[in-house]
């Protein structure tokens, strides 16, 4: 066996420490663009044009029971937005106790969550009664999937089942019975592909 000399050893560590530098170096670069401007992440997905298409097909459900939901559709998806866009600033400000790992994968749950409301607003474009039944658990449900952003530890294929979990909760909870069925199916197969229900 040929027996390695200190040099040799110290420049193995050398190798391991600068690639764990330059492994560092970059999720710390990624972060500092998603913390740049983190409204960005809504540009195209929610702007007023988008805000008033989903508040006028909200209050045009003639359902009556349901019109004081329908008129705070649009509200709620404001409140919404705002709350993940300080919870990226939250994440960004305290950077530092986490380390570069925990913040990408805050990142990287955030941005899976951003991603995942459009299923909500492409379901409050063409609301139905049951969309509109549905839009405050929805919204319930999408807030505590970016609260859990905060500390969450998951990353890989992990994180991606976990997500589609979350997302498929949401399409099932605005989904009329008939389509909740399917969506529940999808749900499931995406929990035991992790292993757990959406744990974070």
């Amino acid at each position: 066996m040929r027996r390695r000399t200190p040099s040799s050893v110290a420049l193995a560590a050398l190798l391991v420490t600068s690639g764990g530098c330059a492994h560092s170096h970059r999720l710390r670069g990624a972060a500092a663009s998603a913390c740049a401007a983190p409204e960005a992440a809504f540009d195209g997905r929610w702007d007023p044009a988008r805000r008033a298409r989903v508040d006028a097909r909200a209050r045009s459900i003639p359902v009556d029971h349901l019109r004081h939901l329908a008129g705070r559709v649009a509200g709620s998806v404001d409140r919404a937005v705002a709350l993940w866009i300080r919870g990226r600033r939250g994440a960004c400000e305290h950077a530092g106790r986490g380390g570069a790992e925990r913040l990408a994968a805050a990142i990287a749950c955030q941005d899976a969550a951003a991603a995942g409301l459009e299923v909500a607003l492409r379901r409050f474009e063409s609301a139905d009664a049951a969309a509109i039944e549905g839009s405050d658990m929805a919204l319930e449900r999408w807030i505590e999937w970016v609260h859990g952003c905060t500390w969450t530890q998951l990353a890989g294929d992990e994180a991606a089942a976990a997500w589609s979990i979350e997302v498929a909760a949401l399409e099932g909870t605005l989904a009329d019975d008939a389509s909740a069925a399917a969506v529940a199916e999808r749900a499931l197969r995406a929990a035991s592909r992790s292993g757990s229900a959406g744990a974070w």
